[in-house]
């Protein structure tokens, strides 16, 4: 790796080893880390899944300028790991203005978002969160204002506590590799804004700050998919120039968007669904919403001949090999429902394929001043008479008194 850039954050930091670890492990030195790796045993096998660290990481700050919004009173942002970054209108500086940060994109609740933009400290030097995104088009000048940038946030990353931050900013991932001999280089790490690579025994969350709940939870999220990225000014090396540990001072976890189910309790027989909804006031997250369960299918026809019940029909199930229409012999089926029956007063039509009837009705049923019960009908209004479904009354008329 030559880039002028990655060389002044290494003569910053005095980091003499890391220049060398990282040409061994990704930059023309291929052939030395497969060495060191085949040493220790490792077999790579595929991830399940990776983070994406491509979009741009930008870290923020509050513009406390006096004058008149937008010009003032929106963010300085700047790129991590980079010490120039190249504006909307096309210049070079170390942070560009926007005059609003966009979460919309997020999904995230009120009370997230509110999480999200109190992380956003007023010094360069403190950093409670990363936004993952892009600065939007240059300003333009309107016949009625100024239209300044904004920057556009696809992911934020969350600190447990702000911190005065000196380092480098890496994403850090499972690598999907199996060791049987230690060190082994499990972890994969991106540093931001960059295409530099390198590889770690183990992430040593030690010297940042947070419970020891939101560490655990933070080296689980390598694992997940989800990823992490933390910052670290030194390394410790382990006995192997491509698996130091990474000895970070700082971390930070991916904001996800709450589950609006999680607090919505729906009747048997039917589940939530987060649902997005249309609002006039930002942010819009989804609500949650109880639908029906799915029903599962009825089966029939096949080498048994099953039959519907009720008045269903059995049609060829689409899910399977066997096509009648090509030739298939003795193929499985599903029932489906269409009503063909007139139902009764007291009852209606169950349109589901496991029953596909006419069924009592689940209400009262009123009868004159009677009401009848499940399993009844009105056989007589005038007299408020219920019989059993398939029983006979009287119908005769009732006069008002014998009402």
């Amino acid at each position: 790796m030559k880039s002028n850039t990655f060389e002044r954050i290494c003569r910053g930091w005095g980091w003499s080893l890391l220049l060398a670890l990282v040409t061994a492990s990704g930059c023309g030195g291929q052939q030395a880390g497969d060495a060191a790796l085949a040493s220790s045993g490792a077999e790579a096998t595929v991830a399940a899944t990776a983070p994406d660290f491509s979009p741009t990481f930008f870290s923020a700050r509050a513009d406390l300028r006096k004058c008149a919004s937008p010009m003032c009173g929106g963010y300085f942002v700047a790129s991590v790991n980079q010490s120039w970054i190249r504006c909307p209108n096309g210049t070079y500086s170390r942070e560009c203005y926007v005059a609003s940060i966009d979460l919309s994109a997020l999904k995230l609740s009120s009370d997230q978002e509110a999480q999200v933009r109190k992380a956003i400290g007023t010094s360069p030097d403190i950093v409670g969160v990363l936004l993952q995104g892009k600065l939007s088009a240059p300003p333009v000048t309107t016949a009625i204002a100024p239209v300044y940038p904004t920057l556009v946030a696809a992911h934020a990353w969350l600190a447990p506590a702000p911190t005065p931050i000196k380092g480098a900013y890496f994403g850090l991932a499972d690598s999907g590799i199996v060791c049987i001999t230690a060190p082994c280089p499990s972890i994969r790490g991106l540093l931001l804004n960059q295409t530099l690579k390198a590889s770690f025994s183990q992430v040593d969350l030690s010297a940042a700050p947070g419970t020891d709940k939101e560490k655990a939870d933070a080296i689980a999220a390598m694992s997940s998919g989800e990823g992490l990225v933390a910052v670290g000014p030194s390394y410790a090396l382990t006995g192997s120039l491509v698996s130091p540990a990474f000895r970070a001072i700082q971390f930070f976890r991916l904001v996800k968007a709450q589950d609006p189910c999680l607090t919505v309790k729906c009747s048997a027989g039917n589940h939530c669904e987060p649902r997005q909804v249309e609002c006039f006031v930002a942010p819009c997250p989804p609500v949650g919403v109880c639908v029906p369960d799915p029903v599962p299918p009825v089966h029939c026809g096949g080498i048994a001949g099953i039959r519907c019940p009720g008045e269903g029909q059995c049609v060829d199930d689409p899910s399977d090999t066997c096509d009648p229409a090509a030739g298939g012999a003795d193929c499985g089926g599903i029932c489906v429902c269409k009503q063909t029956v007139d139902c009764i007063i007291g009852s209606t039509f169950d349109p589901s394929p496991s029953v596909c009837a006419c069924v009592p009705s689940v209400t009262p049923i009123p009868c004159g001043k009677n009401t009848c019960g499940a399993g009844d009908y009105c056989c007589n209004a005038s007299c408020g008479m219920c019989a059993p479904r398939g029983a006979m009354c009287i119908q005769i008329v009732c006069d008002s008194t014998a009402q």
